[in-house]
């Protein structure tokens, strides 16, 4: 009978637990935040790499990768950002082009290591088949040992329309350097939504497990706090409400990265 009322007890309990996963999964969206613990820690960046960072549009970079570049920074490795649209969809090109420069001064990088490609933005898919060259060329007079570029699967047409291009570059060379996609726009992402420094940045639920291998790079309170001061250089992102609370939602104790 004990056998019989455990056996029970125990379909019941996982049960429960399913359904309450269900409805925290379908009425919260977010995953507990200490599960990122269940990523591995990947390796910052030493004097010896070279960086390499890919961003469809200005400020891309910071969000994404910020406290990585930093990290390298302090670290003597080289860096080099390449920023592929022009940020003009709201005629603010300009604008949005010194608040880059602003950014990577205050995250260590000179001006010099800033490439602007100046596509149209919102419009990079109409060349896709051009980008692929460009993409190479750099990589090859650059060398590289960590590239940064946009996850293939983020939803942002731009993001993914570079990310596709990195890979097939990449695939294409047989080039051999530690690849790093980050994720900016994407469904339930990032959660909670808005400016919380003492949470995790966790992958949404939907892209957990194969194909996509997460990794974590978990910053200190100082490295933190200097991420947040390169993304206030952003002031005309920052001035829309929408917008704001996207922004300020990677200010958090750690960077995510998927392994591409």
């Amino acid at each position: 009978m004990f056998k019989k009322n455990k056996k029970y007890f125990i379909t019941a309990a996982i049960i429960i637990l399913f359904i309450g996963y269900s409805i925290y999964v379908k009425y919260i969206g977010a995953l507990p935040d200490a599960i990122v613990n269940f990523f591995d820690e990947i390796q910052a960046p030493t004097a010896s790499d070279r960086v390499l960072v890919f961003a469809p549009h200005q400020d891309d970079e910071v969000l994404g990768s910020g406290a990585l570049i930093i990290m390298a920074k302090r670290e003597a490795a080289e860096v080099k950002i390449v920023i592929a649209t022009n940020g003009n969809r709201t005629g603010i090109e300009a604008i949005r082009s010194e608040e880059t420069l602003r950014a990577a001064a205050t995250m260590g990088v000179g001006e010099n290591d800033v490439v602007f490609w100046n596509y149209p933005d919102g419009k990079l898919q109409n060349y896709a088949s051009s980008l692929p060259s460009q993409i190479r060329s750099l990589i090859e007079s650059f060398r590289p040992t960590i590239i940064v570029t946009p996850d293939p699967e983020d939803g942002h047409r731009d993001h993914k329309i570079l990310g596709k291009a990195v890979k097939s570059s990449l695939a294409e060379l047989g080039y051999q350097s530690r690849v790093l996609g980050y994720l900016v726009h994407y469904h339930d992402f990032p959660r909670p939504l808005g400016y919380a420094p003492k949470r995790n940045l966790l992958p949404p639920i939907n892209l957990l497990g194969q194909p996509h291998i997460w990794n974590r790079l978990s910053l200190t309170p100082e490295v933190e706090e200097a991420k947040h001061e390169a993304i206030s250089r952003y002031v005309s992102q920052l001035q829309k409400p929408w917008l704001k609370s996207l922004i300020l939602s990677f200010v958090r104790r750690n960077e995510l990265f998927s392994a591409l």
